[in-house]
């Protein structure tokens, strides 16, 4: 059941509502409720309240609403006050699970934002349900919803039969549901965050990961076990930004002995849309690679060896590498997925990334010096796609931007706690024959007096590595999009253009989505 709320929509409502009033729930069903927010759910945007363990209360009725006469409540001692009630604000993109007849419902809103949610509530068949409310849930269906819904409804004990209830009507099956709301909608574009997955589930969740992939190429990815490792490197990152520039320029990209330069050490200056040559982007970086011995000429292997560690910080390259390598793990089990997903042989991917050229960037975006605010033009990180084939973000403070293709939009992607942003490179889109988006994005520049710290990994394959489109993403009649291309000339080619070169024709093509994003303000989002 799809419930939009605007500030003029849903009054102020009271605590016992009753029925006819605003805030009545009708059909309460004892199971479990799952509220989906498609918008971010705050205090003062439709943040739903509820009184926990009312569920349990003898004095709650089955319709949600409470016993309204004094000498009911006199008999039952209970007065249910504002005291009772905690507030859950939700962010995008999360879920929020409670007993269905638990007393709730939503805040006023007080905003000019709205408050989309997308409510599924899941009940044992069992249970006599009003008129029309009700249907069987296909065990085949019911065996795909999540584990914990399983247990808290006794299907996976009891081997129950769900139902779900829907005030409208037969809802019908909630995997057609659920693909209404794939990220190739508009509605998904402009009020949804990302998709979110688990990396304890990311391949059991294939279809889904596919359908991400095909139409946004960007999801978060919760339980991935490294927050404890990326808080360290980023606590070891900020004191090397925090350096004068003198110190930090000891290890500049002049200083580098990996070809090219720009692939490692303390980037100053940068812009990465070749649109705005001359107009910086608005951040500084630490670039590294994994650890290699330094080779004996550079440009015959480039993109490997030793990194620059500055002195004064010792424990940087400890705290740092030891993120970089657990991403570089978790990225690979990514590319895995990816396999399972399209249905492709196992190591498609990943032989081919045995010995990656791996770039991670520790990132710190800031206002202008004098913290004047920023005009419109200046972005943290100008518009680009990335370059190969996996990025992994960690973003300590909202600012990322996605373009969405179909709507030519651009829709925000603020931090969720515990959370790492996945998205696809340039060369995936070139192995999956477009199959898979490598989808536009920028950075805008924080509030003044605010920072915006991130750690961005991306997983390239081998530099002799030949990427073609793989033959299961060719439609039967339909041609290459994409020549085949060596995985290390690709990235030579955009490299070249990162560091200021004017674009050629090959060139022109890698970054013509670049070049012609819109260059305005934040339009989407929520």
């Amino acid at each position: 059941q799809l419930l939009h709320q605007d500030r003029h929509s849903v009054p102020a409502m009271e605590l016992k509502p009753a029925r006819g009033e605003p805030g009545y729930f009708p059909g309460a069903q004892w199971g479990v409720a799952a509220l989906w927010a498609l918008s971010d759910c705050t205090a003062q945007n439709g943040a739903t309240r509820l009184i926990p363990g009312s569920h349990l209360r003898s004095d709650v009725n089955l319709d949600m609403t409470l016993k309204r006469t004094e000498a009911q409540e006199q008999e039952v001692g209970w007065t249910p006050s504002e005291e009772d009630c905690i507030l859950a604000t939700m962010p995008r993109g999360s879920v929020l699970l409670y007993p269905s007849a638990t007393v709730h419902g939503a805040s006023a809103n007080q905003t000019e934002s709205v408050r989309d949610v997308c409510l599924f509530a899941y009940s044992p068949a069992w249970v006599r349900q009003e008129e029309n409310l009700f249907l069987t849930t296909p065990p085949k269906v019911a065996a795909k919803l999540p584990q914990v819904v399983q247990e808290l409804l006794g299907y996976s004990l009891h081997g129950q039969v769900l139902g779900m209830v829907d005030v409208n009507g037969d809802m019908g099956d909630p995997q057609d549901l659920l693909k209404e709301f794939s990220p190739s909608t508009a509605t998904f574009a402009k009020r949804a965050a990302l998709p979110v997955l688990s990396r304890q589930t990311l391949s059991a969740n294939a279809e889904l990961l596919r359908s991400t992939c095909e139409h946004i190429g960007f999801f978060y990815l919760v339980d991935h076990g490294l927050e404890e490792k990326l808080l360290r490197a980023q606590n070891a990152l900020r004191k090397f930004f925090l350096q004068p520039d003198e110190v930090k320029a000891k290890v500049g990209t002049s200083t580098s002995r990996v070809f090219p330069q720009h692939s490692r050490g303390w980037v100053a200056n940068e812009t990465l849309d070749p649109s705005r040559q001359g107009v910086l982007d608005l951040k500084e970086s630490l670039e590294v690679g994994l650890e290699r011995p330094e080779e004996e000429d550079p440009q015959k292997r480039p993109f490997r060896g030793p990194n620059n560690w500055p002195s004064e910080l010792p424990e940087l390259k400890e705290e740092f590498m030891a993120a970089v390598n657990a991403l570089h793990e978790l990225s690979l089990e990514v590319a895995s997925a990816l396999e399972v997903c399209l249905e492709v042989e196992p190591g498609t991917f990943v032989k081919k990334c045995d010995d990656p050229m791996v770039l991670c960037r520790g990132l710190h975006y800031y206002t202008p010096l004098g913290g004047d605010t920023p005009d419109e033009a200046a972005l943290g990180c100008s518009a680009h796609t990335d370059y190969g084939l996996i990025s992994l973000l960690h973003q300590t403070a909202k600012g990322l931007q996605v373009l969405h293709a179909e709507d030519n939009v651009w829709m925000d992607v603020d931090p969720l706690p515990g959370s790492l942003v996945v998205n696809l490179g340039d060369l995936m889109q070139r192995w999956t024959n477009g199959r898979f988006k490598s989808t536009v994005h920028r950075v805008l520049p924080p509030e003044p007096g605010q920072r915006r710290q991130c750690i961005g990994f991306f997983l390239d394959a081998n530099f002799d590595a030949v990427i073609e489109p793989l033959p299961r993403c060719i439609p039967p009649g339909e041609a290459l999009k994409y020549p085949a291309i060596q995985a290390g000339q690709h990235k030579l080619a955009k490299f070249k253009v990162q560091s200021g070169s004017e674009l050629d024709d090959q060139s022109a093509e890698f970054f013509r989505r670049t070049v012609e994003a819109p260059k305005g303000a934040s339009v989407g989002g929520a």
